[in-house]
C-alpha cells in the first residue's frame, strides 16, 4: 500500500482465498490471496512504475461495473469484491 499508492493505514486481515485462472495465452495464475481492510484520509501518491492509475468508487459502484463489464477486472479482484460485499 505504501510502496504502490503512498498511503499508510492500519490494516486488518479480513479473509483469504485461493484462485486459479487460465489465460488465452496459455499462462495461468494460481494464488493464495489475503484481503486486508483499512481506512485512511491520505491522498494517493502513486508510484508510476507500479501503478497505471486509480479511481475512488463506492463498493456498490464497483459491483455495478463488474456486472456491466466483467472483462475489465482481474479474476482476483472480482473474487475479493464478492467476498467483501
Amino acid at each position: 500500500l505504501k510502496e504502490e499508492m503512498g498511503i499508510e493505514a492500519k490494516l486488518d486481515h479480513k479473509t483469504h482465498f485461493i484462485y486459479n485462472t487460465a489465460f488465452d495465452n496459455g499462462l495461468t495464475e494460481h494464488e493464495f490471496d489475503h484481503i486486508f481492510y483499512g481506512y485512511t484520509s491520505d491522498t494517493p501518491e502513486i508510484n508510476t512504475t507500479e501503478v497505471a492509475g486509480y479511481k475512488w468508487l463506492t463498493p456498490a459502484s464497483i459491483l455495478e461495473e463488474i456486472k456491466a463489464d466483467p472483462k475489465k477486472f482481474t479474476s482476483w479482484f472480482k473474487i475479493a469484491m464478492e467476498k467483501l460485499f
